[in-house]
């Protein structure tokens, strides 16, 4: 087997607002031009009465070191059609489009 497309660390804080609520960053590096398709458009999937998905930040940071972040018009919430089997469900999956993805970025 190959070199992976891309690894994956995810880091879970927690916060205290009216109750603890768990935070979680997805850090990815990009390998391989497999790996920029997979990670270039990541969605998120979630049940709207169940949870929530809040994106505080997000960028990519270039082979090079520069920081591109993700402008608002780049995170979408959309209805989930794949997300159940529910056909009038409340699945959603928010999207995140990241800029300039090539191999080295994370």
């Amino acid at each position: 087997m190959g070199q992976p497309s891309c690894r994956k660390a995810l880091i879970t804080a927690f916060r205290r607002a009216d109750f603890w609520a768990p935070i979680e960053a997805l850090v990815r590096r990009v390998e391989t031009p497999r790996g920029v398709s997979a990670i270039a458009e990541t969605q998120l999937h979630f049940t709207e009465t169940l949870s929530s998905v809040e994106v505080l930040e997000a960028w990519t940071i270039t082979p090079e070191g520069q920081r591109l972040d993700v402008k608002p018009d780049q995170i979408r919430t959309l209805s989930d059609k794949n997300g159940g089997e529910r056909e009038f469900g409340d699945d959603k999956v928010k999207v995140i489009i990241f800029p300039a993805v090539t191999p080295g970025a994370v």
